[in-house]
């Protein structure tokens, strides 16, 4: 039996309908993160017979604590975050007669919004934030408190190791 022409070509056409169907246009696959973080601080201090005048000593201890509970949600390149600041403190550092200046950057017992942005990665090496977020900028303790939050906007722009060009933000 003699397969001709006819034969080869209604294999390749099958072969290739299957092969060549037509992708479709546009479909985003939908990418879906969603965070809880939560940061805590437990902490005590005592100090033994402090001088307060000649032959006056007295103790002085206290404790503290801290909960940072955190929520991000993303889709696609969009992060929404939001977080709170609950303190707790045996002293109470907002009520007089100790001090009407707070000091401490917190009130000794306390609830409020720690965080509350909008961050959008536009390309992989720049992020766009808006709200009351993390410093973006990498600073060491002298130079900023980690625990306070800029509220404004920022620009974030950084390339690692890409060839020639070594990593900077």
């Amino acid at each position: 039996m003699r397969r001709g022409p006819f034969g080869l070509l209604l294999l390749l056409a099958a072969g290739r309908a299957a092969a060549q169907e037509p992708a479709p246009l546009f479909q985003p696959e939908q990418q879906y993160s969603f965070k809880f973080k939560v940061d805590a601080l437990s902490r005590e201090e005592w100090t033994s017979s402090i001088f307060d005048a000649p032959g006056v000593f007295h103790n002085d201890d206290r404790w503290r604590l801290q909960g940072r509970p955190r929520l991000e949600i993303g889709i696609n390149k969009l992060t929404l975050g939001f977080g709170l600041d609950l303190n707790y403190s045996q002293d109470k550092n907002d009520q007089p007669p100790t001090q009407t200046i707070i000091r401490d950057n917190y009130r000794s017992r306390d609830a409020r919004v720690d965080l509350a942005f909008a961050r959008w990665q536009i390309a992989s090496g720049a992020r766009l934030e808006g709200g009351r977020f993390e410093m973006p900028v990498a600073l060491t303790e002298m130079l900023w408190d980690r625990d306070l939050r800029p509220q404004g906007g920022a620009l974030t722009l950084e390339a690692h190791d890409e060839g020639a060009a070594r990593g900077w933000a």
